[in-house]
């Protein structure tokens, strides 16, 4: 078992892909989306009773979730391992004043979910306006077509509303660029109507080293990896006085709309191989970052010899206790060392 994977290139994609986010399938998740596909068909079947039987609320409240379900069946699957079937389409040449180069946006994950906080929050709060001024409780369900009922519907949609305002007034979003001539990395954070905007360049040949890295982040008893790349750069006055220290940037790949693996073998490719960096500029510069098979990724995730890189942040912390357990472990009055 491996800690890293070098895939061959393909015709689709001429460089070698290295795999050290491994992609496994998860049966679990798998199942779990077969379970929510199954709930999607029974809301279907209700829906479609509701309809016969002529129930406004009933056919609204079952619209919603039955939506909420649809994209459920859509997201979950991703969960499960299945997923980065190709390039995505928003990957596309763009021209700026660095010249030509490819152009990966970020995800529209919170778009996804502002959507279904929408789902939620319009109809309910809409419900609840009617039924407090007097036009009906026609929009209310069964069981809550009474006062309490539309108190319940109003706090239901104020919350959901309440999010969405949340997220759209503290959201950041980030693009990456890749050049003949290098990287550069824009992230703009909003704060309601004011935004800030980080704008860095790295030359190749200033790049010292592009190092892979994973934030993990725990709920209860699920851990989520996300797969971060840490560029090293060093600024030309430290190179011309032999100083060592050295810029590092942090890059959160797992909001970009590419592939892991197949961006990092991107940048790790052009920063060794200068002769290639033309194929950036060309309009078909989004086929770089065509990920190989899913059924290659799947097989090679089986072949790493463990479910996800430990982050460094992690390594370091662990070695850190374990130096402080070290440093309170009573030495040995007859001079012994433990095994």
């Amino acid at each position: 078992m491996q800690s890293e994977l070098v895939l061959d290139s393909s015709s689709a994609n001429p460089i070698p892909q290295m795999v050290y986010w491994p992609q496994k399938l998860s049966y679990w998740w798998l199942l779990f989306s077969i379970l929510i596909l199954g709930v999607s068909v029974i809301g279907i079947l209700n829906l479609t009773e509701a309809v016969r039987e002529g129930s406004t609320g009933e056919v609204g409240i079952f619209t919603v979730f039955l939506i909420l379900f649809i994209c459920f069946t859509v997201m979950v699957p991703r969960t499960a391992g299945i997923s980065w079937i190709g390039v995505s389409r928003r990957i596309s040449p763009r021209s700026t004043g660095h010249g030509n180069g490819v152009s990966i946006p970020d995800s529209r994950s919170i778009h996804m979910f502002v959507f279904l906080l929408g789902l939620i929050g319009i109809p309910a709060s809409t419900a609840a306006v009617m039924a407090f001024t007097g036009i009906g409780e026609t929009l209310l369900p069964n069981g809550l077509d009474t006062r309490e009922g539309a108190y319940f519907m109003g706090a239901y949609g104020s919350g959901s509303l309440l999010c969405i305002i949340v997220i759209l007034g503290f959201r950041a979003t980030s693009t990456l660029l890749v050049y003949p001539s290098g990287i550069q990395y824009t992230t703009r954070r909003h704060r309601f109507f004011a935004a800030t905007t980080d704008d860095r360049f790295f030359e190749w040949e200033n790049i010292a080293c592009i190092t892979p890295d994973t934030w993990i982040y725990t709920h209860s008893s699920v851990s989520f990896y996300n797969p971060l790349l840490k560029i090293t750069t060093k600024n030309e006055a430290d190179a011309s006085s032999n100083n060592s220290d050295h810029e590092e940037t942090t890059i959160y790949v797992h909001k970009l709309v590419a592939e892991p693996n197949a961006l990092r073998s991107l940048l790790e490719y052009m920063r060794g191989n200068s002769e290639a960096r033309d194929l950036l500029a060309e309009q078909d510069s989004p086929k770089l970052l065509t990920p190989p098979p899913l059924i290659d990724r799947l097989r090679a995730g089986r072949e790493i010899d463990r479910p996800w890189p430990i982050s460094v942040q992690q390594a370091r912390e662990k070695a850190a206790k374990f130096e402080r357990l070290q440093r309170r472990r009573p030495a040995d009055p007859f001079g012994n060392t433990g095994r």
